[in-house]
């Protein structure tokens, strides 16, 4: 009878034990920065020597190629703007200090932060440099994912969504043309993380054939010459990704404007939606159809 209190005790410690949850690990850190009472996304200071390995805080110039964290060399080596790039996507402005407008930052999480380093410009009016998953603490920054991205940085938003057995970078940016802010077109760039990566991949077809870049139009607005006179044409985009994928739902909608390039829409002449599907297969993007835009009929065009 002594010895019953103890066994229970024992019993009960055993459970506790065998039923207590672990935390879940964390990621291995590729990178950190001490920073005494780390930031917030919206203090920018600390994301460039963070993210960028050879940046000169003298003179804010950096490496060309610029080099990631881990001192790989940031190259966008995917198609950026069509399958046959033309000589704008190839074409780079001369090198300039880095300043805090090249940092674009989203908190995802109450901890975690996506960063971009716009190091590189490109006269297709996009940019590219490294890209970062960090898990903020109040003493450090530790990057647990790093790439590249190349992506247009007006406006830019960041996030981690799910496309089928992975995660993919999402990266939203804004091309105006000079003086024309209400023409802007808005993109949407898509890297998938492979491990501790953001490594960029095109969308193929089911032959493995380059189909488009990973890059969508979400909005775009287009005035332009016709038979009839002056039409305004007009794409809306939704991306909804999932475990089963990412589906890209389209519609254009083209109005007469009769004989003046800025006169108001008089009817509707065309209406198309689409919606195709783009899945995570074997380690590629693999879609089922084009861009809408790019498929439009002569008529409509």
């Amino acid at each position: 009878m002594p010895r019953m209190p103890s066994l229970v005790v024992f019993g009960l410690t055993v459970g506790a034990c065998a039923t207590s949850p672990r935390p879940p690990a964390e990621p291995p850190a590729l990178c950190v920065l001490d920073h005494a009472g780390a930031p917030a996304a919206a203090a920018r200071g600390p994301w460039i020597p963070l993210l960028v390995r050879g940046y000169d805080s003298r003179t804010h110039l950096v490496t060309s190629p610029a080099l990631d964290c881990t001192g790989v060399q940031a190259r966008w080596e995917s198609p950026a703007l069509r399958c046959a790039d033309g000589a704008s996507a190839g074409a780079t402005f001369p090198e300039s200090p880095i300043t805090e407008s090249d940092v674009a930052t989203s908190d995802i999480g109450p901890e975690s932060t996506l960063a971009w380093i716009a190091t590189t410009s490109y006269a297709s009016g996009d940019a590219a440099g490294p890209v970062a998953l960090v898990v903020r603490s109040p003493s450090q920054l530790r990057v647990v994912a790093v790439g590249v991205l190349r992506s247009f940085p007006r406006n830019v938003k960041l996030r981690l969504e799910r496309l089928g057995e992975t995660k993919v970078l999402v990266a939203e940016g804004d091309l105006c043309p000079p003086g024309k802010a209400a023409s802007c077109t808005r993109f949407a760039r898509v890297v998938p993380l492979v491990g501790s990566r953001f490594v960029p991949m095109a969308l193929v077809g089911e032959d493995g054939q380059c189909d488009s870049p990973a890059l969508f139009e979400l909005s775009k607005v287009e005035r332009r010459r016709s038979r009839r006179g002056w039409e305004l044409a007009e794409l809306s985009t939704v991306l909804a990704f999932g475990t089963d994928g990412l589906t890209v739902q389209e519609q254009v909608v083209v109005h007469d404007l009769g004989e003046s390039e800025r006169g108001e829409p008089l009817r509707v002449l065309h209406r198309a939606q689409a919606s195709r599907v783009v899945r995570w297969e074997e380690g590629r993007m693999v879609t089922s159809g084009s861009p809408l835009w790019s498929r439009m009929a002569p008529g409509m065009r």
